[in-house]
């Protein structure tokens, strides 16, 4: 594997440290992470899924065919990262990149926006895996006010959606109403709910979270008080079932994702070429197994939600 890009996060970790260690926690064919020093990094196979403490590796092969292995011991050091026996990347000469996520701003036009949300639909019904929590978001509106789907779709539940289908009308109804007082009561009933890697209900919570900070800048919200709303969501938690998830939902609660991820968001208003949104939304929906449509799921519902003037007078 040969380095492209690495963050500028990760490289003054790095260079700071001098060397530190960590283990492999997960991997997927596109990406594979790595704990260390309570930092979750990110090791991806294209720039659109940089984020905070990742490096954009060349490698046309699937990361699971590489040999490496949950748990493989990885080495980063000032020049090199090394991954265990099996891999080593020289990492001194590589492009820096720094991803300034003041960049996605709240200029946009709510026509856009409306045109966006039938495509985010019709992607998630037509490109998405529907294993998580997709079936929700095409149902949940026939018994929360305004959330109903613009295209009339239905997807059928799986067994993880009727488990979770109660948690998330109640959740939704109270986000819709503006009663968010006590919220992470709500919240806390659906984290470290469904399958993939990392649950389908946290990377919902993700999408969701970062949709509240970047898309409430088109609604005029305070980014300040949606920083403390989201930490209000998971006020108390704990990740229910991996650590890996609770480090992505952490850093979710202001913004820190992938540039995919923020590129989305910010597209949902401000991009007017339809094919041009569609090929991002595409991209995301192939972050990991199922995580990128559960992300999707939850940007479409933060978006949602942010119509709603009961929730944004709460956060002016």
């Amino acid at each position: 594997m040969k380095p492209r890009y690495i963050d500028y996060s990760l490289k003054q970790y790095i260079d700071i440290k001098g060397m530190a260690r960590g283990r492999v926690a997960e991997i997927s064919s596109d990406v594979f992470t790595v704990l260390a020093d309570g930092n979750l990094i990110y090791f991806v196979k294209d720039e659109q899924y940089l984020s905070p403490l990742s490096i954009v590796v060349e490698e046309p092969e699937n990361f699971k065919v590489k040999g490496i292995s949950i748990n493989d011991d990885v080495t980063f050091e000032s020049g090199r990262v090394a991954i265990g026996d099996k891999l080593e990347m020289a990492i001194s000469d590589v492009e820096v990149i720094n991803i300034k996520f003041e960049d996605f701003t709240g200029t946009g036009d709510e026509c856009v926006l409306g045109r966006n949300l039938k495509v985010i639909e019709d992607c998630i019904y037509s490109n998405g895996k529907h294993e998580g929590i997709a079936p929700v978001v095409f149902e949940i509106g026939e018994y929360v006010g305004g959330y109903k789907n613009y295209l009339d779709i239905k997807i059928h539940n799986n067994l993880y959606t009727s488990l979770i289908f109660e948690k998330m009308i109640k959740f939704m109804d109270k986000m819709s109403s503006g009663e968010i007082d006590g919220i992470w009561n709500y919240s806390g009933e659906i984290v470290g709910l469904g399958p993939g890697i990392t649950p389908s209900s946290n990377d919902f919570l993700c999408g969701l979270m970062n949709t509240l900070i970047y898309g409430g800048r088109f609604f005029g919200l305070s980014t300040p008080k949606v920083h403390r709303f989201n930490e209000e969501l998971l006020l108390g938690l704990e990740c229910k079932r991996d650590r890996i998830s609770h480090y992505i939902m952490k850093s979710s609660i202001y913004g820190k994702t992938q540039k995919i991820v923020a590129e989305v968001v910010s597209g949902a208003f401000s991009l007017e070429d339809e094919e041009d949104y569609r090929s991002k939304l595409k991209a995301l929906i192939n972050f990991g197994d199922i995580t990128g449509t559960d992300m999707l799921c939850g940007i479409y519902m933060g978006y949602r939600t942010l119509q709603s003037e009961n929730f944004r007078e709460k956060l002016v």
